[in-house]
């Protein structure tokens, strides 16, 4: 596999007055520094994200047998409402 992503790498560098996506980015060299930055900073706000979204069903959904209910079937709903939609438009077609 690395061979070809090589060989499309040679040829997208073969192109020079054409600018694509993938020519840049087999181009782009970034100090290890800023990745290393960009990954801690992903990190920690994936993390915040987490705690925060997950603070609601720890304090409401848990102690309260019919909030914990209406939320189950909310998402029963949603799941329903998103497989029938994915049927209509897959089984609409033919």
């Amino acid at each position: 596999m690395t061979s070809g992503v090589s060989l499309v790498a040679c040829y997208l560098q073969s192109i020079p007055n054409i600018v694509k996506s993938l020519s840049w980015l087999v181009n782009l060299v970034r100090p290890p520094i800023t990745t290393t930055l960009n990954d801690a900073l992903l990190t920690t706000k994936h993390t915040v994200y987490a705690i925060i979204t997950e603070l609601p069903a720890v304090y409401i959904l848990y102690d309260s047998p019919f909030w914990s209910g209406a939320f189950l079937w909310v998402i029963f709903a949603v799941s329903v409402w998103n497989g029938g939609g994915f049927y209509i438009e897959v089984f609409g077609r033919k």
